[in-house]
């Protein structure tokens, strides 16, 4: 009588595990810093161009996916190319513990489109093996997303 239960039960774990392997992403963000081409698009001091892949069923949904991508890599990688190749957050895993609820209203709840100045679209919403993904260039404003961060009490401010 049991055997059939621990088949039924050992099935249920294989499925689900299955499913959340099906959910995962198979494929990972490109961040990079962006190439400027066209001459009418300068960079004002304390912002930084990034260019960044995002993805998503809808073009809106991959565009806040590369942002946030663009914004993720910023604060906790630095974007190497750039004044800002050092991070802002030194150490990510022990900032997202001590500062769990900021992470939420900030990359979660979308608190970082405060910071995103302006996205352009440098590939369009296209199909690959997996879902759907547009490449874009967004403008950060550093020195605002900086003082954001210090006033929250994320980093400490610059030179103390």
């Amino acid at each position: 009588m049991r055997t059939p239960f621990l088949r039924s039960f050992l099935f249920l774990i294989v499925l689900s595990a299955l499913r959340s392997v099906a959910l995962a992403q198979p494929f990972s963000h490109s961040v990079h810093a962006a190439s400027i081409d066209d001459p009418s698009l300068t960079t004002p001091i304390g912002m930084v161009w990034i260019q960044s892949t995002g993805f998503g069923k809808k073009e809106v949904i991959a565009q806040l996916d590369a942002e946030k991508a663009a914004m993720e890599t910023l604060v906790f990688q630095g974007v190497a190319g750039t004044q800002f190749a050092m991070p802002l957050v030194a150490d990510e895993s022990a900032s997202r513990k001590d500062h769990a609820d900021f992470y939420t209203g900030f990359f979660d709840q979308q608190g970082f489109r405060a910071y995103v100045n302006k996205t352009q679209t440098t590939e369009a919403l296209t199909e690959f093996k997996g879902g759907k993904k547009m490449g874009t260039r967004v403008l950060v404003d550093v020195n605002g997303l900086r003082k954001h961060l210090e006033d929250k009490g994320i980093i400490k401010k610059f030179g103390m």
